[in-house]
């Protein structure tokens, strides 16, 4: 749920300033990608999470380019191809990148600070 979170605010802040848009809407009400932010992009944070469990810092950010990279191809496809994206005001498929290398980043220290929390038993009434 944190993932989805994520970035759908943070594709929001991006299309109402103008700097992604999507042009074929899932919904007339969604004015950002909810397939992605929803499904496709939670998903493979999961997985991402799960590969990088027992990482040290090098691993963690070697294995976070194993996913962001393929992502950012797909989305430059997308994006020079199709319909389904486009980038205005500067954006191009390097920032998306950037921007999703650093979410996967931020979803895994969320997730590490998660995992160190103590697990508490719930006290029985």
């Amino acid at each position: 749920m944190f993932k989805g979170f994520l970035s759908s605010i943070l594709d929001k802040l991006l299309v109402r300033g103008g700097y992604i848009k999507y042009p074929v809407k899932l919904a007339k009400c969604c004015d950002i990608s909810f397939v992605f932010d929803y499904l496709i992009f939670p998903i493979i944070c999961v997985y991402y999470n799960q590969v990088t469990k027992t990482s040290n810092l090098f691993g963690i950010l070697t294995k976070t380019l194993y996913f962001s990279i393929p992502m950012g191809i797909i989305e430059h496809f997308f994006e020079k191809r199709t319909s389904l994206i486009s980038f205005h005001k500067g954006w191009n498929s390097f920032i998306s990148f950037l921007a999703v290398t650093i979410t996967f980043l931020i979803s895994r220290a969320f997730i590490a600070i998660i995992r160190k929390a103590p697990n508490k038993p719930v006290p029985e009434n």
